[in-house]
């Protein structure tokens, strides 16, 4: 007689959740890792120009990839729900710091955006906190409406139901104004938008209810085109009306008006790609780095990863990021937690997105928006909001994986 025991397959001993937490760890580590060096090699011909040492840039992004590490590792520590229930705190000490610029000497001006607070030991930008704070506070008000006792009521109550979209929308909307009427960094308050649009895809509206946001959507944008087209002189002749017209009548060519100072930084971003091949000029060869592309270890530090690291350099740094991208989808989908679920949609948006855009504006297919490379570019605001946003992801992936 034949024995009907069968033998149970045998189950990886490596879940998603531990795939997704190996591939954050390890697209953040490698991607600070190089971010330093390139900081150092794109920063070190200038500072020996005007000091005795080209360290100082090097010191200072170490010191604050030191403090962005014990900050990741506080997060972790604190715990998934800790961090939840957290939300509202976070949010309010956010805001707290970008109405901190109001404060007379508290306020620094760096490239045309007065959108910096002065700690005398480092300067910070509030709006690069007050993405993630968004993101925790859209994420907990979405996920409440797939509690079914909360939805119950959300769906009864019409007047209960017009108010919490009400106040969804001003809580989105709060740090977003702040943004564009204190720091004028619109910038950033084009990047808030645009995650605060991909999180409200979650939001289970009725098609009557998307109607009317798709028609009001349209109404606004009907009114931003008509003011922009009645008021353009004027927009022209102020200073993102600059950015635009220079990314619109910019030649990378030398017949081209590269001497202007408008065209100069758009001009040498390109040209720093032009012929270096598949290797680059090597790592601490850059000839841009000489004073010639401004913002070079900051916003356009991928023009110095494509000059001196060639092809071989940029299609390893898009690999980190599509690291970063897996990692994050696969706890989006092995996650049946609706708020680890929206914010890390957010997170994604902040980081990669965020990357993509700057990407775009040095190859000149955007105008400049003044975007950060996450974990590359030099500066204390971006590198400490990234990498408190790893943190928050690997605790959601130890989160997962106890589920």
């Amino acid at each position: 007689m034949k024995s009907t025991y069968k033998k149970k397959p045998k189950q990886s001993t490596v879940s998603a959740s531990n795939i997704a937490f190996y591939l954050i760890f390890a697209s953040t580590l490698l991607l600070v890792l190089f971010g330093t060096i390139m900081v150092f090699t794109s920063s070190a011909a200038s500072q020996a120009l005007v000091s005795k040492t080209s360290l100082n840039a090097l010191t200072k992004q170490c010191v604050i990839v030191i403090i962005g590490m014990f900050l990741a590792i506080f997060v972790i520590r604190l715990g998934y729900h800790r961090l939840q229930k957290m939300t509202s705190i976070i949010y309010a000490v956010c805001i707290g710091l970008q109405l901190l610029l109001l404060v007379p000497g508290m306020r620094v001006e760096i490239g045309g955006n007065a959108a910096w607070l002065n700690f005398r030991v480092l300067t910070f930008q509030p709006s690069e906190s007050a993405k993630i704070a968004m993101i925790l506070a859209i994420a907990v008000i979405i996920s409440k409406l797939f509690d079914p006792a909360f939805y119950k009521k959300y769906q009864k109550n019409i007047k209960f139901k017009i108010g919490y979209f009400v106040a969804a929308v001003a809580l989105i909307l709060t740090p977003i104004l702040l943004v564009v009427l204190i720091a004028h960094d619109f910038g950033s308050a084009l990047t808030m938008c645009a995650i605060a649009v991909v999180l409200l895809f979650f939001w289970p509206f009725s098609r009557r209810t998307m109607a009317i946001i798709v028609g009001l959507v349209g109404v606004v944008a009907f009114a931003i085109y008509n003011y922009v087209t009645t008021h353009l002189e004027e927009i022209l002749s102020s200073n993102r009306g600059k950015r635009l017209y220079y990314w619109l009548n910019c030649s990378p060519t030398p017949e081209g008006n590269m001497l202007d100072d408008g065209c100069l930084q758009s001009t040498h971003g390109i040209w720093a790609f032009v012929g270096n091949g598949i290797t680059g000029r090597g790592v601490g060869d850059s000839l841009e780095s000489w004073h010639l592309l401004p913002e070079r270890e900051s916003d356009y530090i991928f023009s110095i990863v494509g000059e001196e690291t060639g092809l071989f350099g940029v299609f390893f740094l898009l690999a980190l990021f599509l690291m970063y991208t897996v990692g994050c989808w696969l706890i989006i989908i092995h996650s049946k937690d609706k708020f680890i679920q929206i914010s890390t949609v957010g997170f994604l948006v902040f980081i990669v997105g965020q990357a993509m855009i700057n990407m775009a504006v040095v190859l000149k297919i955007f105008p400049i928006f003044g975007i950060a490379l996450p974990f590359i570019s030099a500066g204390g605001s971006s590198m400490l909001c990234s990498m408190v946003v790893s943190g928050i992801l690997i605790l959601y992936t130890t989160e997962n994986s106890k589920n």
